[in-house]
């Protein structure tokens, strides 16, 4: 009984007292290229809860990070109508808003979907994402302590780039408007979005941009966190590649590195 105990006592230090290093986390566009799946809702909406509850399945499926990058905008045009969403931003809106202008789209809506930059009602009729469109820009990012430095491939001039932080099992008690009464959970919230552009030297084959997060840009702390990167032109919003990964419990903390 004592050898055992020793043993025990052996393996805990041995669990306690190992480092856990940790390195940057990285994100690349696979070869045959991923899409970017854009869900624009509201906790003040009634009808956006089927569309959450369905983009929260693909937390699990076998194909998140690989052929589909989901991120969940919640627009503030709901705000007024008995219910302030807490994630809510007028920069979520005014990106639906520059689909509708490119497209020339009779309004916004939500739920309202966009895959890489189209306009998808499947959702309403249960149909499958399109297909994959091919080839598309090569995104290799990095995450490391709240900077994302992104290497790309670029398809075209002018590029802009864009990086948010994701959350995850994000729980409301929602007390008013059309949803009161309703524990709603949000899941690939952008909880923050910055962009930054930048003009391709001809000479050369890709770019690096960079961008940086504080846990303060966060519009909230979330159990789970994930980040995701896409490239477009200045001139419109179609993505032209994506990635996209899981982040750390602490994703904001100094990386441990070897002594």
């Amino acid at each position: 009984m004592m050898k055992w105990t020793a043993t025990m006592m052996l393996l805990l230090c041995v669990c306690n007292c190992t480092p856990n290093y940790a390195g940057p986390i990285q994100a690349r566009t696979p070869e045959k290229g991923s899409q970017l799946i854009e869900l624009f809702t509201s906790q003040g909406c009634s009808s956006c809860p089927p569309a959450e509850a369905w983009i929260e399945k693909l937390t699990t499926h076998e194909d998140l990070w690989k052929r589909f990058v989901p991120v969940v905008f919640h627009v503030d045009y709901w705000d007024q109508l008995g219910w302030k969403d807490p994630f809510a931003n007028e920069q979520h809106t005014r990106r639906q808003y520059e689909y509708r202008n490119f497209h020339g789209l009779s309004s916004v809506y939500t739920p309202g979907f966009f895959v890489d930059g189209q306009e998808w009602k499947g959702f309403f009729q249960q149909g499958r994402l399109p297909a994959l469109r091919g080839e598309t820009s090569q995104l290799e990012a990095t995450w490391n302590a709240g900077t994302v430095t992104i290497k790309t491939t670029p398809l075209a001039t002018n590029i802009r780039y864009h990086a948010v932080v994701l959350g995850f099992g994000l729980k409301t008690s929602v007390r008013h408007g059309e949803n009161a009464g309703r524990k709603l959970e949000g899941n690939f919230v952008v909880l923050s979005h910055k962009t930054a552009t930048g003009s391709v030297d001809k000479a050369k084959t890709d770019l690096v941009a960079e961008l940086s997060f504080k846990s303060s840009d966060l519009a909230s702390k979330a159990p789970r966190y994930g980040f995701a990167v896409w490239a477009t032109t200045d001139t419109a919003p179609i993505p032209l590649g994506v990635a996209g990964n899981w982040l750390p419990k602490h994703p904001f903390a100094p990386l441990k590195t070897a002594p």
